[in-house]
């Protein structure tokens, strides 16, 4: 037993028996989408891929530096925008026009680096499975970390509005690399969240710079209509329209042909089975509202701490998804994910608040608030190891390029 198990370590971290999976495996897609092909790829992508970056950039940086971008502007977001909108005229979006700005210019930064990094991989030959890591869990931060700043933008506070756009969009993510793995391709369509729906959110972003205090401002709709339109959305505002539609684009389409793709591709016995890698999921995004449910001072509150919270274990369980995918069989998906605990807590707190004895505000914040960063950090900690000991089990360089070695 003790041989054997010297051969399956390896100095990576990763097992002898998923190195040679990852060695073999090889990422097949495509993006159909139409602002790609004929507008992005053409006058953009391509120019900057073939004239601008250097041979000797790393695509891995390129990745990295455009989930940088938008994670900034969350930063600033946490700081100028702590309730989503939903407060007096000093932390009004609409009342900082160089937030949006900052946010539009940043989410193009990010799309541009996610459209190019493979592009100049496969420009100076330097495609690698570490690359399909960092590209596709680095996405869900970035999904993530929009959401919330577009949240502000659209002033939606902290309600039900913000949590159903957050987790329309990590609905979509999720479905994607669940298809990815049980496929072992993605094709997007042609009208796409990783396209079209971030030049919307640029859009959108450009709207809250260019016309300050429009998010906020009901949607004019003849009393006559409004009457007859159920759940009070005949007083909706333009930010949530705006977040209606970006959750209707997150929960429709991709999803959808993520969910039937599968189906028609793996048959339905096989599909009970590959369903069940959605209850980590799916028990994150019950905490969300039920959270809400029995806490909505703490959520109204301090919003970010809610959502980032919730957030961050979704984005890790969909990592967890992406390293099954690229390690194999031999890497698990558990269906109970010890992450969950850390969104068990504040619903604990909030229901003995609200049911049995008054816990003070602040403590909540406290919980909420410290269980929100040890989310974080243990994302970008799996995120960085992760990437390291596939590095090292590929022997590949992560933030260089090997045109040296080439050279010499």
């Amino acid at each position: 037993m003790g041989s054997a198990s010297k051969e399956r370590k390896v100095e990576s971290g990763i097992t002898r028996e998923q190195i040679t999976y990852l060695e073999g495996y090889k990422y097949a897609g495509a993006d159909n989408s139409l602002s790609l092909r004929f507008f992005l790829k053409p006058f953009i992508y391509d120019p900057l891929v073939n004239y601008v970056f250097p041979r000797k950039l790393a695509p891995n940086v390129i990745t990295v530096l455009g989930v940088l971008a938008v994670s900034l502007v969350y930063l600033v977001s946490v700081f100028v925008h702590p309730n989503f909108g939903d407060s007096d005229g000093t932390t009004d979006p609409g009342a900082l026009p160089w937030f949006s700005l900052l946010g539009g210019i940043a989410l193009f930064i990010y799309q541009t680096a996610d459209n190019t990094d493979g592009a100049h991989a496969r420009n100076i030959s330097c495609c690698s499975q570490i690359g399909d890591f960092l590209d596709h869990a680095g996405d869900q931060m970035a999904f993530l970390l929009t959401t919330l700043g577009l949240a502000s933008v659209y002033q939606l506070g902290g309600t039900l509005w913000s949590a159903a756009m957050m987790m329309s969009i990590l609905w979509a993510g999720f479905t994607s690399q669940w298809e990815t793995l049980h496929r072992e391709k993605l094709i997007l369509w042609y009208l796409n969240g990783c396209m079209e729906g971030l030049l919307m959110g640029m859009g959108f972003y450009m709207l809250g710079a260019f016309f300050p205090g429009l998010m906020s401002s009901p949607v004019p709709i003849p009393d006559v209509i409004a009457h007859l339109i159920p759940f009070g959305l005949g007083n909706i505002t333009y930010g949530q329209a705006s977040a209606m539609i970006a959750t209707s684009g997150g929960v429709s389409l991709g999803p959808s042909y993520c969910l039937w793709t599968v189906l028609t591709d793996i048959g339905p016995r096989a599909y009970l089975s590959a369903i069940t890698q959605f209850i980590p999921y799916v028990v994150a995004n019950v905490l969300i509202i039920v959270l809400y449910f029995v806490d909505r001072e703490l959520c109204a509150t301090y919003p970010h701490a809610w959502l980032a919270l919730y957030g961050f274990v979704i984005i890790y369980i969909v990592q967890n998804l992406v390293l099954r995918r690229l390690l194999g069989p031999t890497r698990p998906f558990t269906i109970i994910q010890p992450i969950t605990v850390l969104g068990i807590i504040p619903v604990v707190l909030g229901a003995v608040n609200s049911y049995l004895r008054p816990i003070e505000l602040e403590i909540r914040r406290n919980v909420a608030v410290a269980a929100a960063i040890v989310a974080t950090v243990l994302f970008i900690w799996r995120f960085l190891l992760s990437a390291q000991q596939l590095a090292d089990g590929l022997k590949k360089p992560l933030w260089t390029t090997m045109l040296k070695k080439k050279a010499e």
